[in-house]
C-alpha cells in the first residue's frame, strides 16, 4: 500500500431484525389490512387521538384502496389515509417565497 491509498473499511455484519420485525415482513394476508386498522384505531385510543383529525400517510397509492376498505369495514371515524403525494394535492398549491 502507497501512501496514496486509504485501507479498505470492512463491510458492517448485517443484523437481522428483532423478531417482532420479521412478523411484519411476511406477505400480506386477508387478515393484513384489518389488524393494520385496529392497530391503528388503538394506538389513536391510546394517545387520546381522535381518528378523523389523525392522517395515516401510505408509501404507495396502491395501497389506499385496501387501508380505507379495512377502516370502512371497522366502522365508525377513520384516519385521513393519504400518500405524500395525495396528501400535497389535496393541501394545495405551496404559497410562492
Amino acid at each position: 500500500m502507497n501512501s496514496d491509498t486509504k485501507p479498505v473499511t470492512p463491510m458492517p455484519t448485517p443484523v437481522p431484525p428483532p423478531s417482532d420485525d420479521l412478523a411484519r415482513l411476511r406477505p400480506l394476508d386477508p387478515q393484513t389490512w384489518p389488524g393494520l386498522a385496529a392497530r391503528v384505531a388503538e394506538w389513536a385510543g391510546r394517545g387520546g387521538v381522535v381518528l378523523r383529525d389523525a392522517v395515516w400517510l401510505l408509501p404507495f397509492s396502491a395501497l389506499l384502496p385496501q387501508a380505507r376498505k379495512a377502516f370502512a369495514q371497522r366502522g365508525g371515524w377513520s384516519p385521513r389515509i393519504e400518500t405524500p403525494a395525495t396528501l400535497a394535492v389535496q393541501l394545495g398549491p405551496r404559497a410562492v417565497a
